[in-house]
């Protein structure tokens, strides 16, 4: 049997390690083979990230457009799709979310035929604004599918409220790769770069990491962690987008708030490094992978109620802290909680690298692996 998961961007490094432990638990078992479409090379926004890293692709993929996706036709895609959908003749479809129609439509068409489709989803009611007609073609949609691979809890209750009945819910997690990520941590530590390098920053810090857009909320991070007038903490931004000059003028008055140049994922624990608390203020973010890289690196997180990682991954006062980002006085109340109690943050952190163990690339592998062969038995 073979299993077709469609992806839109090769570039997602974290997928690319999941469908690697996929590959590798169904080269054990010969009745299944696996096969992922990868539809583009990236994401036009994410370009200049970082450059294509091909060897942790350790899994039988096709790049159906290696260029972004804003290049391409709609009818283009749809015709691709539909082509290479008919020639590999899966047994079974993994497609990404319900806004690409020229994916939902095709694999829809192959169910009509009598080929079962599951649904990874990211998407939470946080971001989920659509007006009614939207709303009733979301319904249709995920109403057409056969199970689903939920990012989380908020996920999860996305889709039940359209009506999905919750034992279609395959699995519900989401992961990076812990192990490597914790390694180059705990490396970088002892290393005499770290030295060197933790010279430019005050002996403890908060930290972001991402890109500087809107929806992240940096803004008024900047502007609340003013509110500390703390000197020996310091605020940490890391990552670029098209906000970078605006919050350079919102924190030219503050000594203390550093800005550092983004760096490939593998690298970004050299960035978590200097930091003792990792913060995601985001207004919206489905899920937010630097949640578990933060985690994994055993830091304790500040995480918004809008990030579908924080009902997840956070206990409060265990790990971290969770917090309304339409409330800023909740978030100074965490950040002045941690500058008040920072003899207590190391046992989070440990609390952090225990919460992550069970949120592990092969761990996903394996219940997306079950999914699968519980759909096509």
């Amino acid at each position: 049997m073979k299993i077709l998961i469609i992806h839109p961007y090769f570039k997602t490094h974290y997928k690319a390690i999941i469908y690697s432990n996929l590959s590798n638990l169904i080269d054990l078992d010969r009745n299944y083979e696996l096969k992922v479409l990868q539809l583009f090379l990236n994401e036009s926004s994410r370009q200049n990230m970082e450059t294509v890293d091909y060897n942790i692709h350790q899994y039988p993929y096709e790049i159906l457009f290696k260029t972004s996706n804003e290049s391409v036709s709609f009818f283009k895609k749809l015709t691709a799709i539909f082509k290479f959908i008919k020639s590999e003749n899966p047994s079974i479809i993994n497609i990404t979310g319900y806004y690409d129609l020229a994916v939902v439509l095709p694999s829809i068409w192959f169910r009509l035929k009598g080929t079962p489709i599951v649904m990874s989803i990211d998407s939470t009611l946080n971001d989920n604004s659509g007006n009614s007609v939207s709303n009733f073609i979301k319904k249709w949609i995920l109403g057409k599918m056969d199970g689903f691979f939920s990012y989380g809890k908020k996920s999860t209750e996305l889709i039940t409220r359209f009506g999905v009945a919750k034992q279609k819910v395959l699995v519900e997690n989401n992961a990076v790769d812990n192990e490597k990520l914790n390694e180059v941590y705990i490396t970088y530590k002892n290393s005499a770069t770290f030295v060197e390098k933790s010279k430019s920053f005050p002996a403890q810090n908060f930290i972001f990491v991402g890109r500087f857009i809107p929806e992240k909320n940096l803004k008024e991070l900047i502007r609340t962690f003013a509110k500390l007038e703390t000197k020996n903490w310091g605020l940490i931004l890391a990552g670029t987008g098209p906000l970078k000059e605006e919050l350079m003028a919102e924190a030219a008055h503050l000594k203390n708030v550093f800005f550092e140049e983004p760096l490939p994922w593998y690298e970004v624990p050299h960035l978590l490094a200097h930091a003792n608390v990792f913060v995601l203020p985001s207004t919206s973010e489905p899920w937010g992978l630097v949640v578990n890289e933060a985690m994994a690196c055993g830091m304790p997180v500040i995480v918004s109620q809008a990030c579908g990682s924080a009902h997840d991954l956070v206990i409060e006062g265990i790990n971290g802290f969770i917090f309304d980002p339409n409330k800023n006085e909740e978030l100074e109340s965490n950040l002045m909680w941690c500058v008040k109690n920072d003899n207590k943050l190391r046992k989070m952190g440990k609390e952090s690298l225990k919460l992550i163990s069970t949120y592990t690339p092969s761990i996903v592998a394996k219940q997306m692996f079950d999914g699968f062969k519980t759909l096509t038995k």
